[in-house]
């Protein structure tokens, strides 16, 4: 409803305008209608929520009105969508920009990013990376974190006065290059050459050692440079540890540390062997059917010369003989043993020595009697003795006697072969006894 106006007439009790009654009826409506108005606006204050100006003191209304000081930006209307339209320019709304890799260095604000590669070779790797930069106030200087989107590892570099890192640092993860791994190592493969792992850490899969095909851990140390690095490998199987080392970009070769018992140092069991011939130096057990063995129980003992020289020195258990061979330029010789050999047999002793010199020996169980007169004294029949070992060439032969019940008495040697040896009992006087004895001086080889 609008006011009404009263009519006032053109001219005074010329009866064009309201009487008092209906100008008092104007009236009276005018006034319900303002009061209606009032009403209604009164109920409109009431409504407005506290912050806006209801119980609000003049002189912050006024700030408000002139647009100074602090105002919550709860009040403000449109004010989150305008903030977050200038967030999300920067990654930080309720999504991250995407970008391609060439607007990686280019980043001045604090941002968070997801980067795709363009082939720029900006990004650790040409794989898809969260980014997140964070910049200084001086434009100089930054920093940037990538995360790969496949795998979940973590990179950094920072720029200093206006240059970025040429290379972005990897972070280390729980299992990289071993580091904190308990039972979930990562198996590389079979058949790894361990030349090309160079990263300093180690490796678990199957590497070729010396030849071998092995199954364990492969450490690296790295060098100061890439022409320099160490490695050790412990074999699962047997627990036997491998090193070498890295030098003026060469290796070398791989070498075999020594655990209690290895080639029977510091064993209480050493190892049987079936071939004597092929052997690393060391000790060594041999049985009397060891192939290529003096045919004894026994320690033998390696000393390589080269790869195709060696001395083997063999040590019974059942006599404490010795016995060594060689093995000269690829020729292996016989066994000789070093320790007299005494032979004992119906023929008599015999004892060979190791520069092939023997001594054989014999006394007569029987005497002798000098009945035979040949010129000037007597002899007796003549005796003949087999050699218990037979030499190689005709040995020197001396006879004697002893034990004579009657007078003095000499053996003397009629003749030798390699074989035995002829002689008679002699006597000054006739029927002289004495029992016969012979030495015979030659070589058995």
């Amino acid at each position: 409803m609008t006011l009404k106006t009263i009519k006032t007439g053109a001219q005074p009790n010329d009866g064009t305008g309201d009487n008092l009654r209906t100008g008092a009826q104007i009236i009276n409506e005018n006034f319900a209608e303002l009061d209606q108005r009032a009403a209604r606006a009164s109920a409109q204050l009431s409504s407005i929520e506290t912050g806006a100006t209801k119980n609000r003191s003049d002189a912050e209304l006024l700030t408000r009105a002139n647009h100074t000081g602090a105002q919550p930006a709860s009040t403000i209307s449109d004010f989150s969508p305008a903030v977050k339209i200038i967030l999300q320019q920067y990654g930080l709304a309720e999504k991250i920009r995407d970008i391609p890799e060439g607007q990686l260095n280019g980043l001045s604000v604090n941002t968070f990013t997801f980067c795709r590669p363009a082939g720029a070779g900006i990004l650790p790797s040409q794989v898809n990376h969260y980014v997140i930069h964070l910049q200084l106030n001086d434009a100089g200087f930054a920093m940037q974190i990538a995360v790969n989107f496949l795998s979940g590892k973590s990179y950094s570099r920072i720029k200093d006065n206006g240059n970025w890192q040429a290379q972005w640092v990897a972070g280390i993860a729980k299992g990289d290059y071993g580091v904190g791994a308990k039972d979930d190592a990562p198996f590389v493969g079979v058949n790894q050459n361990p030349d090309t792992y160079l990263t300093g850490g180690y490796a678990v899969g199957q590497f070729t050692i010396l030849g071998t095909s092995l199954t364990g851990v492969l450490i690296t140390q790295a060098g100061s440079n890439a022409t320099a690095a160490s490695q050790q490998f412990v074999d699962w199987a047997s627990g036997k540890m491998y090193s070498r080392g890295k030098s003026s970009n060469a290796w070398s070769p791989w070498r075999s540390l020594l655990a209690a018992g290895d080639f029977g140092v510091g064993a209480t069991d050493p190892l049987d062997i079936t071939n004597t011939d092929t052997l690393a130096g060391g000790t060594y057990r041999v049985k009397d059917i060891t192939p290529g063995g003096p045919g004894i129980w026994g320690s033998l003992y390696n000393y390589p010369h080269n790869s195709s020289s060696f001395t083997q020195l063999v040590v019974s258990i059942s006599d404490d003989s010795v016995w060594s061979r060689r093995k000269l330029n690829g020729q292996t010789f016989s066994w000789v043993r070093q320790t007299p050999e005494f032979i004992a047999n119906a023929n008599g002793t015999a004892v060979k020595y190791a520069d092939g010199t023997m001594i054989c020996y014999f006394a007569a169980p029987t005497k002798d009697v000098t009945n035979r007169a040949i010129g000037s004294i007597f002899a007796s029949d003549q005796r003949s003795f087999t050699f218990p070992i037979q030499f190689v060439f005709e040995p020197i032969v001396v006879w004697s006697a002893g034990s004579s019940s009657n007078g003095i008495c000499w053996g003397s040697c009629d003749w030798s072969s390699v074989s035995q040896t002829n002689g008679r009992l002699n006597s000054s006087y006739s029927t002289i006894d004495g029992y016969l004895r012979y030495i015979a001086i030659g070589r058995w080889k």
